[in-house]
């Protein structure tokens, strides 16, 4: 039996992914569930050694505290 849905081409962070879906919205949605689900199992809190080492490869931090704000029930604007 064929998996229904159809293929879609999803465009995040430079690169494409493949992502088979029922709608274009379901493909996106997807593809940031699938990868927030697989960062959690890699993600720790950052050592000197790695702020160092990832500063000195020229990666700069990310800031989504703004956006964890939000997305929390109750949280208003800061004051």
């Amino acid at each position: 039996m064929a998996t229904p849905g159809k293929l879609y081409v999803v465009g995040f962070g430079g690169k494409d992914y493949l992502v088979r879906a029922c709608t274009q919205r379901g493909a996106a949605k997807g593809l940031i569930r699938s990868l927030t689900e697989s960062t959690l199992e890699n993600t720790r809190p950052a050592s000197q050694d790695d702020i160092l080492e990832l500063a000195g490869n020229g990666v700069r931090p990310i800031d989504v505290t703004v956006t964890e704000l939000e997305d929390q029930p109750g949280t208003g604007e800061r004051e």
